[in-house]
């Protein structure tokens, strides 16, 4: 049991422990599988308020079959969400939803970051 003010998503992995620790991700197989191999697979059904791409992430590597639909892309207090934006990143650069296209920029880390900077103060859709 969780409180009101707590996501479903972060209880998820606590129910499902015991099955975590007991599973070992599985040897790769052949493409077809016989109805044993799909008798001996686990599976986890779950609506999207348990699907963060972390507990599916897990799921996968523990050999689990992951049958949790992944939440909706979401951006805080009516800002846009990363998939509001055109990422190309073969071409290096990144497009926001007013047509400003900016390079990506690599962090040290291996991530990569865009900035729009004086585009976005006079941008039409700031507010």
């Amino acid at each position: 049991m969780t409180s009101g003010n707590v996501g479903d998503a972060s209880a998820a992995e606590t129910l499902l422990a015991d099955l975590l620790a007991d599973t070992v991700a599985p040897e790769p197989r052949d493409a077809v599988s016989t109805s044993s191999d799909a008798a001996s697979e686990l599976e986890v059904f779950g609506d999207a308020s348990y699907g963060t791409a972390d507990l599916v992430e897990k799921l996968e590597s523990a050999g689990i079959v992951p049958n949790v639909k992944v939440q909706p892309p979401s951006a805080r207090d009516g800002m846009f969400s990363q998939d509001d934006f055109d990422i190309d990143l073969k071409a290096g650069t990144v497009c926001c939803p007013a047509g400003v296209r900016v390079s990506l920029h690599v962090l040290k880390d291996g991530a990569a970051a865009a900035y729009f900077g004086a585009a976005c103060a006079q941008c039409p859709l700031l507010a």
